[in-house]
């Protein structure tokens, strides 16, 4: 504090970027691997905090596989699975600059979001892990297909998110696709937010897709 090179130093102001600069450390997680680089921080605006549960298959929400590291996640199809209190099946929805009604689903655990595998337009693509929330793979709409259930919409490939269960599979593991059909079984999903998140301002008009 006092004087340092000619230039007066307000101490107090000085703790507190000192303070700040230990929060923003204490609240990011960065995980190198070579040239890969993943980063889990929280904003400074809270944002919305939810699970993202399958209608027809119940008890099942969306999921980011266990595969042991982050590198290895990255591209991994993403899953339904039956345990919403993992961070794997927690995600943030964050809204696309410059767009009203896209967001981005970021995961909680490692900071990948769902994206369109590998910008697919095919009926039963799978979705996967991807560090690019700008690809409009990774961007998605939700519409509301009543009764508290919403389809999701690739802003890629116009395509809805869905569940899907291939023979072999157990029971409690099911894969995420894309497929064309709003009305299909799988495709309708209830968005639960989490207590103490930010509330999300989801399309409150049932849409006719």
């Amino acid at each position: 504090c006092g004087s340092r090179e000619g230039v007066d130093v307000d101490c107090k102001s000085e703790e507190m970027i000192k303070k700040k600069k230990e929060e923003n450390a204490a609240n990011a997680v960065v995980v190198g691997f070579g040239h890969f680089s993943f980063k889990s921080v929280d904003d400074p605006h809270t944002h919305t905090v939810c699970t993202i549960q399958c209608s027809n298959l119940p008890g099942m929400f969306v999921s980011i596989p266990s595969n042991g590291s982050i590198l290895l996640e990255l591209g991994a199809n993403v899953q339904l699975v039956n345990n919403p209190d993992s961070t794997r099946t927690q995600f943030k929805l964050e809204q696309v600059a410059g767009t009203s009604d896209w967001f981005s689903i970021r995961n909680i655990h490692n900071g990948l979001f769902l994206n369109v595998s590998p910008g697919s337009l095919e009926n039963s693509a799978s979705v996967q892990c991807c560090n690019d929330p700008q690809n409009k793979n990774s961007q998605w709409r939700f519409e509301n297909a009543g009764r508290g259930w919403y389809t999701i919409q690739s802003r890629c490939s116009r395509k809805y998110l869905s569940g899907s269960r291939p023979l072999g599979l157990p029971t409690s593991i099911a894969n995420v696709v894309q497929v064309d059909n709003a009305k299909f079984p799988y495709a309708h999903w209830r968005i639960n937010v989490k207590s103490g998140s930010e509330p999300l301002a989801l399309p409150t008009q049932v849409s006719n897709v």
